[in-house]
């Protein structure tokens, strides 16, 4: 599997042009931390289609980045956090930027710890998508 520095060093290569026709990355079911969505998250969200990232320790840091890269406009079709550890802190942040993800269809975030107010963020944010 792949560890986060693998992760890192993956979207290093992404963000310097490599495969610009790709349109799906499926990073699940690796060992990828918070630094692999910091790294890959500015690429991901304006070149691909559907990043599978469920069940990989991604936490509210790894959340938190991909979600400050998603509101600079996105393009993910599929986005897969499942399993991903993504706690209540996460959700304000992550469910903020969705409305700026127009074309999303899929959003998986099944067997996390969102709790407290999570459930009304991401009403807000399907709100935000019509």
């Amino acid at each position: 599997s792949i560890d986060d520095a693998g992760g890192v060093r993956l979207a290093h290569a992404l963000t310097g042009g490599g495969l610009p026709a790709l349109r799906s990355l499926h990073l699940g079911i690796n060992r990828l931390g918070p630094a692999t969505p910091r790294a890959i998250a500015g690429a991901a969200t304006q070149s691909l289609h559907s990043l599978p990232l469920g069940v990989n320790p991604l936490g509210a840091e790894g959340a938190a980045a991909f979600a400050a890269a998603m509101e600079a406009g996105c393009t993910l079709r599929t986005l897969d956090f499942g399993v991903a550890m993504l706690s209540s802190g996460a959700a304000p942040r992550l469910f903020g930027a969705l409305p700026r993800c127009a074309a999303l269809e899929t959003l998986r975030l099944g067997v996390n710890p969102l709790g407290g107010d999570s459930a009304s963020h991401l009403a807000a944010a399907v709100r935000g998508l019509r």
